[in-house]
């Protein structure tokens, strides 16, 4: 038996600035045209913290720029952005509300199936996301 699998890829280079946010909002908007509005709302969101995090913590104005790369198949979709870094650990941390920003990463292990960080010369952060999509994971409960 044959399996069929659509995949589409995305690769864009991304300038150091926050600018470089919308843009990669737009890029995987376009992108991922025909998924649910729900999931590429998200997708979108994550997308625009991870590049931001490359923005203000990265190297990436040593060494080119952000990349952003993304595909799509039939089983999942995975986004990777990558900065001229040399890796991180994130930090623990709890929620604060009084903090205005730092829960970029918490949002992606939120609506990811998976997320990692990949060091080794470059400071990489991926996530997948299962599909087809099963919807937004339900909000904690206090």
């Amino acid at each position: 038996m044959h399996v069929h699998c659509r995949k589409r890829a995305l690769r864009r280079l991304l300038d150091v600035r926050l600018s470089a946010c919308l843009a990669a909002r737009d890029a995987v908007g376009e992108f991922g045209d025909g998924l649910p509005r729900q999931l590429l709302d998200i997708v979108r969101l994550l997308v625009s913290e991870l590049v931001a995090n490359a923005v203000i913590h990265g190297r990436a104005g040593e060494r080119g720029g952000i990349e952003l790369e993304a595909v799509i198949d039939d089983r999942r979709l995975r986004v990777d952005v990558a900065d001229g870094g040399s890796g991180f650990v994130p930090p623990p941390r709890a929620p604060d509300p009084g903090l205005e920003g730092g829960r970029g990463l918490q949002l992606v292990e939120a609506f990811s199936d998976r997320w990692g960080i990949v060091t080794g010369g470059v400071s990489q952060v991926w996530f997948e996301i299962d599909l087809p999509w099963r919807g937004p994971p339900e909000p904690a409960r206090p």
